[in-house]
């Protein structure tokens, strides 16, 4: 199944993104702007749901190649290889849950903090009972290349960070580090800023708006 893009969005995300790095028609990226976006890009990986560890090891066996064929496409005047599945990568299927449809009634007569042995004894329960087999459900999760990633890590640094900056203090999530003076910090590790505090910070004002709509009710 090949992946599917956006082909407008995608020239014009392209377009904007070159003409970052163009000074009076000079291509300016460089091995160095590479390497710091495959740092950023190596720490965002790590802390993402789906960590591709491996993948990350074998890039980094030649990865001073790696990033000097990344540099040469994206200083180079064809666009076509964006959209080549060996670039953008592919898909998988990651679990979710695992659903019993009949029968829980009778599970959880035993706990087992070994989570094999867990697993087991509720498949015997379940199948004791004449119930329906579990049904497991999967998340459909992108999996890009490494090339990709990288590429979305340069773009950051040098444009999305403008789109970021016009967003108000009311989005929380994923937003960018940024020095003291407000401006793209590159040489952070990773993109964006830690999750939790946001996370809590939106919880609790929202469960504080709540309160207070309630009060004035």
């Amino acid at each position: 199944m090949p992946v599917q893009i956006d082909q407008v969005a995608n020239r014009r995300l392209i377009a904007a993104f070159k003409s970052c790095g163009k000074t009076r028609g000079m291509m300016t990226f460089s091995l160095i702007d590479m390497g710091t976006a495959y740092r950023k890009a190596k720490v965002d990986l790590y802390y993402s749901t789906n960590p591709s560890l491996d993948r990350i090891a074998a890039y980094e066996t030649d990865l001073e190649d790696n990033l000097t064929d990344l540099l040469v496409r994206i200083n180079g005047e064809s666009e076509s290889w964006v959209h080549e599945v060996d670039f953008l990568g592919s898909y998988t299927f990651l679990p979710k849950s695992v659903r019993f449809t009949q029968g829980e009634e009778f599970l959880g007569s035993a706990k087992f903090s070994n989570p094999g042995m867990a697993w087991r004894n509720k498949c015997n329960e379940a199948q004791s009972a004449e119930s329906a087999p579990p049904v497991a459900e999967f998340r459909l999760m992108a999996e890009c290349t490494l090339d990709f990633h990288v590429l979305s890590s340069l773009w950051i640094s040098k444009v999305g960070h403008k789109f970021d900056r016009e967003l108000s203090t009311s989005a929380y999530g994923s937003r960018l580090r940024r020095r003291k003076d407000k401006e793209i910090n590159s040489l952070s590790l990773g993109s964006f800023a830690p999750y939790l505090g946001p996370f809590q910070k939106w919880r609790d004002s929202g469960l504080g708006a709540m309160r207070s709509a309630l009060m004035d009710a």
